[in-house]
């Protein structure tokens, strides 16, 4: 996955990923993916994808 501009210099690492960072992964995950799952999936719903991504996270 690449990371937008302003994602970039942020100094992402979800190696070592806690519990309390599953909010910035959320926000990172939707900031790389939105364009792809409006486009694909007719839009991008928060309390859809938060559980898609609190899944993947853990």
């Amino acid at each position: 996955m690449v990371l937008p501009d302003g994602l970039l210099s942020q100094g992402f690492l979800i190696q070592n990923a806690e519990s309390e960072d599953l909010n910035s992964y959320i926000r990172v995950k939707k900031d790389c993916c939105k364009r792809y799952v409006d486009q694909y999936y007719g839009g991008w719903d928060n309390r859809i994808q938060t559980v898609i991504s609190r899944d993947s996270f853990f």
